[in-house]
């Protein structure tokens, strides 16, 4: 989509998570495929964190499309894009992508993400 666009435009990779959501053994549905995959996405990124690369994930893009330009089979999804390179200079980014990318990073507390006992969102 077009605001990722900016964020691919110069990097050395461009990829694309996907999943097969059901067992390739039985047919039958793993609903634990889109688990396992931010799982391996996860892997992904502390490696090249560790390796001094930096990959911005973005679920902003068409899955259809893709799907079909890189020839992915039907029973495979797709989940996110991600881009990997090395940090270039917030300077040379759009005026808007530079500015978010300089802000503080803001987390939200724990308490607005963890729930005790039972589900409270």
């Amino acid at each position: 989509m077009e605001g990722n666009r900016e964020w691919a435009r110069n990097v050395p990779l461009i990829g694309i998570s996907c999943t097969k959501l059901n067992f390739s053994l039985n047919g039958k549905p793993n609903k634990f495929a889109l688990h396992d995959t931010g799982l391996a996405m996860g892997g992904l990124l502390a490696q090249a964190t560790f390796m001094g690369i930096r990959v911005h994930q973005m679920g902003g893009y068409y899955p259809e499309k893709a799907k079909e330009f890189l020839k992915i089979p039907y029973e495979y999804e797709t989940v996110a894009m991600f881009v990997m390179g090395y940090q270039g200079e917030a300077d040379q980014l759009p005026a808007e992508l530079k500015d978010r990318e300089l802000m503080e990073r803001v987390r939200k507390p724990l308490d607005e993400i963890l729930a005790r006992g039972s589900f409270k969102f």
